[in-house]
């Protein structure tokens, strides 16, 4: 779907005879700068703050023989600033920093510092892929779920009042439904915005 979405955008602005610079945030190994370029990209500047992931993404931008259409810059794209670390300011911002949330890993805040002083001032000349989303959520039953929210001390030979149960606690575990299977659908997924 980024390739997909990469493709219309940059194809748009191509038949429009448009320069196209793509900013790709968090670019882990370079694959939506690669792709970015596969589309017709005329430039990519792509932000990798983990060291050992930037190093890992030149090795394959390189391979693929990008090295002269993708720069990149290993900061966090919040600590970027345009004239020290970019020349020129981006028209598409592609970025893979959602997780099941949808707008976790600071997502909000890295795209409004982005279209604030990393991309092209007017809004109608920049596109963002993806451009939208939509959280959906279900009511579920589950036994090992439940038991993820009570600490069970009984085992460590300590004893509290019955009443703490009712203190459900935060549930530190982050799962994907492929790797769960131990519940019952109690309603249909709803969309619960867009």
């Amino acid at each position: 779907m980024y390739y997909e979405g990469l493709k219309k955008v940059i194809n748009k602005l191509k038949s429009e005879k448009k320069r196209v610079h793509v900013l790709d945030i968090g670019t882990g190994t370079g694959l939506l700068s690669m792709m970015a370029v596969r589309c017709g990209a005329d430039q990519v500047t792509t932000c990798e703050a983990f060291k050992p992931m930037a190093e890992i993404a030149k090795k394959c931008i390189e391979r693929n023989g990008m090295s002269d259409k993708i720069r990149i810059i290993q900061k966090r794209s919040t600590d970027v600033l345009f004239g020290v670390d970019m020349t020129e300011k981006a028209n598409v911002l592609v970025a893979e920093v959602f997780d099941t949330e949808l707008i976790g890993e600071g997502a909000l805040s890295t795209f409004k510092h982005a279209l604030e002083h990393l991309m092209l001032p007017n809004r109608d000349d920049i596109y963002v892929v993806p451009d939208n989303g939509t959280i959906f959520v279900q009511v579920v039953e589950s036994g090992p779920c439940h038991d993820w929210n009570w600490l069970d001390l009984s085992k460590y030979g300590l004893n509290f009042p019955g009443d703490y149960k009712n203190l459900a606690g935060d549930a530190i575990l982050d799962l994907q439904l492929t790797q769960f299977s131990d519940f019952k659908q109690l309603t249909p997924p709803l969309e619960a915005f867009t």
